[in-house]
């Protein structure tokens, strides 16, 4: 009420002036501009403190109240002019002091009488004169009031078409109102408290901003940038409005660290610079063993990398062919260039011996070291040819892939007859090998000698080493054993005979394996036999050459009559599979069940009631052996008949030099063919596999080849040749 009393008061005093200085001529030219605000003027005495909303109240408050009835003390003239501060009519000027409570002082501090700073503050509107002009409604029942040392809507900041407009809300010299109801000033936000005593105007208080960033650690309003708390006041680059960095702080003091600037690192297990599809991990500095990518194949193979480069290299040698491919995964047959010792040059890429670098010294036309050319690391070998005069040198060459003897033997010269100097001149000049005497042409008249196994003609018959006999010789011990003969073969003694190959040793009364003892080391299988009290047990074991069993069923007793006590002492004790009431001769009359539990149709108990009759099956356990079995050579009783493989062995013959004949001397029993024999025993050299009843006869060699008995048969003779060299002799 106080504070609009005031501004009523404020009004008349300084509407006059108005006039003066309004930038626009039309502004506040009579009372009745006062009127849009303050309504129309009163001429009762303002005598009460009551709220001055008209003029009249206002008029009358600076008229009646504060300076005196007389209207000249404002005005000049009976039109009622407004004067100046610090100017009156009639020695009743203004006083400076007393309006400034009110309008201020001079706005520009230069000292200069102007008047009406208050009332601007309040009424200059850059030439409003509406109040509208003021206010944010044109029905004062809504006017709305602003804050304390806040500007209202008509505070402007100065500018250049006005200099001097007001920006500061709270008066400067509280106290100078010397009115009743506003003795401090304007009550600009309407809270019943004036300037210096409204906590607006007052000082503030002050920010504390150690790091100078605009931000206190209090949060108050006189900070630069507001009253957002800065979370580390040590820090000018954390604060509210910092930007969140990847550092581990809260750098925008928002109570969260990182926030959308962590960066995603991926695992590099090779080391290979390039990061796992799968594996990553979130952070703001790079851990060990992290990269920035996520583009490897392979992450346990540092060699498989992207844009990785590859060579081939198929035949594994080191050396690639210079093909390559660029790819993550290594393709087959290919290897990086640290895998090899060169990426290129290999000539040959499927031979792994041909590559570069690789000797080169095989006369085979191939360019093994893949320098252009072959064979070039081959090196000569020197040879000789030739005997006697003959006898010449040479080397073995390389030419295009093929070894060459460039040795070539001399032209033979004469040698001979007897007497003759080439006899005598210690040189092998026919190049036959011998020299002088030793030499055929120059040997004497042939004196008829004994012919021996020496490949010379020793009875001087034109034919060297005829008639040698040959003789039988035997090698090889047990089934090894093998036959031959010792012949004359190129002025040498040959024995043709080859001992057999040792084999596994069997049951057969030989010496397979060729140790010297026959049937050795043959391991007995267990057995068992009869039924009833006879049961028994034995071995299999090999005896002369055949499989025995030792076991031997036991002597059956006498079982029954009924009445007996071998009818109930729950024994077969005549062994013929029935057990006491069971047992026909314990008095049962019908044939007893069969019992048959191999299921071939023979029982155990030889039970006429049994499919096949009432023989008894010696093993029903297996449905093979049984009285119908047909025996077969396993050295088991098959049918029964208390014997092992009968009728069933056959005689082998031992065929030593594999020719498909036997040897009559060496032979064995045996169900089944064993290696090395057959059924044939006509072979007569069993050491050779050129001797034997197929084969074809050979002229002149003393030899029985086709096992007749005869030697040499259908060989015709040339007498021919015996009467040239019979007439030889006679010339000689």
């Amino acid at each position: 009420m106080r504070k609009k009393a005031s501004i009523a008061s404020l009004c008349m005093i300084a509407l006059a002036a108005l006039a003066v200085w309004a930038s626009s001529a039309l502004a506040y030219e009579t009372y009745s501009g006062c009127n849009q605000c303050h309504g129309s003027f009163l001429s009762a005495t303002y005598s009460s403190l009551k709220d001055g909303q008209s003029m009249g109240n206002l008029h009358n408050l600076h008229r009646s109240t504060m300076l005196s009835s007389d209207c000249n003390a404002c005005h000049v003239g009976s039109n009622r002019t407004p004067v100046y501060l610090n100017r009156s009519n009639g020695g009743n000027g203004l006083s400076t002091d007393g309006c400034s409570g009110c309008h201020g002082r001079a706005e520009d501090n230069t000292g200069i009488a102007t008047i009406g700073a208050g009332l601007r503050q309040h009424h200059y509107t850059a030439g409003e004169t509406i109040c509208l002009g003021c206010h944010d409604d044109s029905n004062p029942a809504n006017y709305t009031t602003v804050g304390e040392n806040v500007k209202p809507p008509y505070y402007f900041t100065p500018d250049a078409s006005h200099p001097n407009k007001p920006n500061d809300p709270c008066n400067r010299a509280p106290g100078k109102e010397h009115f009743a109801g506003s003795a401090l000033g304007l009550d600009n936000d309407g809270d019943g408290l004036y300037d210096s005593n409204d906590p607006d105007c007052q000082v503030a208080v002050a920010c504390i901003d150690t790091d100078g960033d605009g931000y206190g650690s209090n949060g108050v309003s006189t900070c630069p940038r507001g009253t957002a708390i800065d979370c580390n006041n040590n820090n000018a680059a954390i604060n509210p409005g910092a930007a969140e960095s990847c550092d581990n702080l809260d750098n925008n003091c928002n109570g969260q660290t990182d926030e959308g600037v962590r960066n995603t690192y991926y695992r590099d297990a090779d080391g290979d610079g390039y990061g796992s599809g799968t594996l990553s991990t979130q952070g703001c500095t790079q851990p060990t063993g992290y990269v920035v990518n996520n583009t490897d194949c392979n992450d346990n193979n540092a060699n498989e990398r992207p844009s990785q480069i590859w060579y081939q290299d198929a035949d594994n040698d080191g050396y690639s062919s210079g093909n390559m491919i660029v790819q993550c995964s290594r393709p087959a047959g290919y290897k990086t260039s640290s895998e090899l010792t060169s990426v290129s040059g290999d000539c040959n890429d499927s031979n792994p011996a041909i590559k570069p670098n690789a000797v080169d010294n095989t006369c085979n036309g191939t360019d093994e070291n893949c320098n252009g050319t072959a064979d070039e690391g081959y090196a000569p070998a020197n040879t000789s040819c030739g005997v006697g005069l003959c006898a010449a040198t040479g080397q073995m060459v390389c030419r295009n892939g093929a070894t060459v003897n460039t040795c070539t033997a001399g032209t033979p010269q004469t040698e001979g007859p007897a007497g003759s100097p080439t006899c005598s001149d210690a040189l092998d000049n026919n190049c036959n090998g011998t020299a002088d005497v030793n030499d055929p042409n120059c040997a004497q008249t042939c004196v008829s000698t004994t012919e021996v196994c020496d490949g010379v003609d020793n009875d001087c018959d034109g034919q060297a080493d005829e008639g040698m006999p040959s003789t039988p010789t035997t090698c090889g011990v047990g089934s090894c054993a093998a036959a031959g003969t010792q012949s004359c073969v190129s002025g040498s003694i040959v024995d043709s005979c080859t001992a057999g190959a040792p084999s596994a040793e069997v049951c057969d009364g030989l010496d397979n394996n060729c140790n010297g003892a026959a049937d050795d080391g043959i391991a007995s299988t267990p057995t068992t036999c009869g039924v009833g009290v006879c049961a028994s047990t034995g071995q299999l074991t090999c005896q002369n050459g055949s499989s025995v069993d030792t076991c031997t069923a036991g002597t059956p007793q006498t079982e029954g009559p009924v009445g007996d006590q071998t009818c109930g002492d729950s024994l077969d004790n005549d062994c013929d599979g029935s057990t006491d009431a069971t047992d026909l001769s314990c008095g049962v009359t019908v044939p007893s069940t069969c019992i048959d539990n191999d299921g071939d149709g023979y029982g155990s108990n030889g039970s006429s009631t049994c499919p096949k009759g009432d023989a008894v099956d010696c093993n029903d356990s297996n449905a093979g052996t049984n009285p119908g079995a047909v025996e077969v050579c396993d050295g088991r009783d098959n049918n029964c008949n208390g014997q092992a493989d009968e009728g069933v062995t056959r005689t082998f013959y031992r065929d030593a030099d594999e020719d498909g004949y036997g040897n009559a001397l060496n032979s064995r029993q045996s169900c089944r063919r064993p290696y090395g024999y057959v059924a044939n025993s006509t072979d007569c050299n069993d050491a050779s596999r050129r001797i034997n009843p197929g084969a074809s006869e050979v002229c002149g060699d003393n030899i029985d080849q086709n096992c007749n008995g005869i030697a040499d048969e259908q060989c015709t003779v040339n007498n021919d040749d015996d009467d040239e060299r019979d007439d030889e002799r006679d010339d000689d």
